[in-house]
Formats: C-alpha cells, sequence, structure tokens
C-alpha cells in the first residue's frame, strides 16, 4: 500500500529521511545513511533481475534443425528416401534428392539459429548498457550520480524528462506538470500525470490500486516532461 503512504510512514518503512522532502530543498539531509545502505543492501540485494535459466546453444540449434512439424516431415520424408534407395539396392544417383533435401533443412534451421542468437546477444547489450545508466540519488547529503543497478528501497531519486525509471519509485515532489509513459507496461501511447499526494482510503481499501496510482513510477517505465523525486520501495526481482 506504497500508494496510500505519506513521507513520514515511507520514512518508518524504509528507515530513511523522507519529511519535508521536495524538489526545492534538495540534496538536504534526505535518504538512507550509511548503516541504512548496508542493512538494505544486505537484504535486497542489488537492483537487477535474475535471469532466466538459458538452454544450451547447441540445444538451441538441434531444436530449430529438426524441431517443429514442418521440419519434422521434411526429416520423415529423408529417411523414407533413404530407407527406400537402400532396400531396392539403389545406386549414389538415388541418395541425391535426400541429401539436397538434408542440406537445406539443416542450412534453413542453422540460419534461424544463428539469427536469434544475434538478436538475443544484442537485447543481453542493451540490457548492460541500461544496468550502468547513472542515476540521480540524494545520500550522505549531496547528489550523486549512482549506476542504477546500486539503487536500494529507501533511496531518494531524482528524475527528469528523457530518464528511464529504474526501479518501483514512489513519487514525494514534482513540478506543476509531470508526464511518464508507461507504454512499456500497458502498451498505452498516451502519457499520464504523476502527483506526490498519498491515495486515500474507501471503506478500508485504497481506492486506487497500486498498478493505477499516479503517484507511483514503474521500472520501465520513462519520464516524458518535468522532473520528479521520490523514494525507491521495490528494486530488482522484488
Amino acid at each position: 500500500w506504497f500508494q496510500t503512504m505519506d513521507s513520514r510512514a515511507l520514512s518508518e518503512e524504509f528507515n530513511s529521511v523522507l519529511e519535508g522532502l521536495a524538489l526545492n530543498n534538495l540534496p538536504g539531509q534526505f535518504g538512507l545513511s550509511l548503516e541504512a545502505q548496508e542493512r538494505n543492501l544486505a537484504t535486497f540485494g542489488l537492483n537487477k533481475m535474475t535471469p532466466p535459466v538459458k538452454p544450451s546453444a547447441v540445444w538451441l540449434l538441434m531444436k530449430q534443425v529438426f524441431g517443429g512439424v514442418f521440419n519434422s516431415l521434411l526429416w520423415f520424408c529423408v529417411t523414407v528416401e533413404v530407407a527406400l534407395a537402400s532396400f531396392m539396392g539403389a545406386d549414389e544417383s538415388d541418395l541425391v534428392t535426400p541429401a539436397i533435401l538434408a542440406t537445406v533443412i539443416t542450412m534453413a534451421g542453422a540460419l534461424q539459429w544463428w539469427t536469434e542468437q544475434q538478436a538475443e546477444s544484442m537485447m543481453c547489450s542493451l540490457q548492460q548498457m541500461q544496468s550502468e545508466e547513472s542515476v540521480a540519488v540524494c545520500r550522505k547529503g549531496a547528489v550523486d550520480g549512482i549506476p542504477s543497478e546500486q539503487l536500494l528501497p529507501g533511496d531518494v531519486v531524482l528524475l527528469e524528462a528523457g530518464q528511464r525509471v529504474p526501479a518501483d519509485i514512489r513519487v514525494l515532489s514534482t513540478t506543476d506538470t509531470a508526464l511518464v509513459d508507461n507504454s512499456a507496461l500497458t502498451g498505452e501511447a498516451i502519457a499520464e500525470p504523476r502527483k506526490s499526494d498519498p491515495i486515500p482510503f474507501e471503506r478500508g481499501q485504497p481506492a486506487v490500486s497500486l498498478v493505477e496510482a499516479n503517484n507511483v513510477l514503474f521500472s520501465g517505465t520513462s519520464v516524458v516532461e518535468g522532473r520528479l523525486a521520490g523514494v525507491v520501495f521495490a528494486t530488482g526481482d522484488g
């Protein structure tokens, strides 16, 4: 229910100095203390997603060459032709057609496998570049740029137009107009406004869910207008 919390409740939740935080009084003494940084790092770890277990490249190549209904039918045809040629005592010329067909199937599968490997390599490189992006964070009375991978819950982050949101953030202060592009999550191309006011309760429940709250930024989205300051409430797999 981070969307319903005010700065005092968030301070207690993350052991971070947040009360009175505003864009016009940063850096101040806001954010995590050194002890809190060490404790949160041990508790939550780095701000990165655990990569899924990937099958070996050899297995993927075999899957491309021999997998799929169409390839299975083609290999069945090759096997039948070779079996018939062997059974009927045909000469080597009768093996030309199945040999050519087998070569074509193998080369087509290998080409598709190589294309997918190149695309995956490019995606990994892009993710690595994004993890190394510098983010403005308030620590020890100063605003420092740190790699987004080092962000911790409780960190005070400053974002401006053109920046990617590096973690899930509860907005605490914004300029008059602050717009965020959530298309990476929702698919909607229209930028959505962001505010800092807590979401009220209705009948014991938040009036708006965390996903729909206008005072929350989610990792992977981007700021398209204005400036914002907020506290990180979830990183990595959290």
